[in-house]
């Protein structure tokens, strides 16, 4: 069961979290308001254009065309630009795990820790999946793995321990 210093941790994470995705948005908010100053300045550039064919009663569409292939590119910047805005307001904290608990998984559903025996979840009353014996949790996120698995198929990150990193790097001593 979580305890008050893992419930604050997890807050304090998730207030963390909300600040950064602030300043990375503001800064790429930022972003988008240079492109557009430089898209006026594109237009300032094709207007001028435009105005001395006419003055001088030539046609030259390639200045003309280059320009707004520059515009058309900023443009396409800008959407690129919203789109990783998008990814980042979509960010979540990931719990943390009191790593002493090690018999506690995440909930399947609802993400809190639940004993690892635990059939159903104490907080959501989901139906947990019982990790069989073939499966060994992740020494970072707790999640059960299968028993071959080199990379938790959780959180991503290295299950392997030093007796499974020698045998996987062929370093891996005989005995005599």
């Amino acid at each position: 069961m979580p305890s008050l210093f893992d419930d604050m941790s997890q807050k304090a994470n998730e207030i963390a979290l909300e600040a950064d995705k602030k300043i990375r948005i503001t800064k790429k908010q930022k972003e988008i308001g240079q492109i557009h100053k430089q898209i006026q300045q594109q237009i300032m550039v094709l207007g001028k254009t435009t105005y001395q064919v006419h003055q001088h009663g030539h046609l030259l569409p390639t200045s003309i065309e280059t320009v707004c292939r520059s515009i058309d590119a900023l443009h396409q910047r800008i959407q690129a630009i919203r789109a990783e805005i998008s990814t980042i307001q979509l960010e979540k904290v990931q719990p943390t795990i009191n790593m002493v608990a090690t018999n506690t998984l995440l909930c399947i559903s609802c993400g809190k820790t639940v004993p690892a025996q635990a059939r159903f979840c104490p907080h959501c009353g989901a139906v947990q999946q019982q990790p069989s014996e073939a499966t060994r949790p992740c020494p970072h996120c707790g999640q059960p793995n299968s028993h071959d698995a080199r990379f938790c198929e959780h959180c991503g990150k290295s299950i392997l321990d030093s007796t499974d990193l020698q045998s996987a790097s062929g370093m891996e001593e005989t005995m005599p």
